[in-house]
């Protein structure tokens, strides 16, 4: 079954399962296609590795929220890191 996604998941050497068909069906650039991928690959890591959806419902507002936070505490941290690199190498 062939979908809107799946052109880009060959185009980008990944013939993996296609996702399904979003509401709005478009073009997307090269750039937004790499996003895009990111994001099923994240998916599917995490079906993996959870064994539930992001609908689940074990988790409240908040656990979500410091989880969240957690993420972009660690984010933080990368980019302070490559910052560091680069200002040190002025």
């Amino acid at each position: 079954m062939s979908n809107w996604y799946g052109s880009y998941l060959r185009e980008f050497g990944n013939d993996k399962e296609e996702i399904s068909s979003p509401t709005e069906v478009f073009q997307l650039d090269d750039i937004n296609a790499r996003v895009a991928n990111k994001i099923v690959q994240r998916a599917k890591k995490g079906m993996e590795t959870y064994g539930q959806p992001m609908t689940r419902t074990d988790i409240d507002m908040l656990g979500w929220l410091k989880n969240a936070q957690e993420e972009a505490l660690d984010m933080v941290v990368y980019l302070e890191r490559c910052i560091y690199e680069l200002e040190e190498k002025k």
